[in-house]
């Protein structure tokens, strides 16, 4: 019979890093996965993560991208980096206006009744 003085170990709890208002998840879990993946990749390319392939690099985990793009933004702030600024494409930004719908003949027919009455 076990004696009752022995006791089992307890798991500490893990202090979790808080820079600029935000706590660091814990590792291993679905969003510290992606702050992990934010880690990576600007480990890879010395320069902030994109936030297009962290979104890339969830989606092939299969984490949800909200979590993926809320826990982004987290990791810019944790590290006291601005919004990311996404630049239009030249085909965003120089959009063609509508053309103006023409009237049919019977729409300008019934125009220059109004105008004759």
């Amino acid at each position: 019979m076990a004696k009752k003085d022995e006791t089992t170990p307890v798991a500490e709890k893990v202090k979790r890093v808080e820079k600029n208002g935000v706590s660091r998840p814990n590792p291993g879990s679905k969003t510290g996965r992606i702050w992990e993946i934010s880690d990576h990749l600007s480990a890879k390319t010395n320069q902030p993560a994109k936030r297009a392939d962290v979104l890339a690099a969830a989606e092939k985990e299969e984490i949800n991208k909200s979590t993926a793009m809320t826990q982004y933004g987290q990791w810019r702030k944790f590290h006291g980096l601005a919004k990311e600024v996404v630049t239009p494409t030249p085909s965003e930004s120089k959009a063609a206006p509508e053309p103006e719908a023409e009237m049919t003949e019977a729409e300008a027919l019934l125009a220059e009744q109004d105008f004759a009455e």
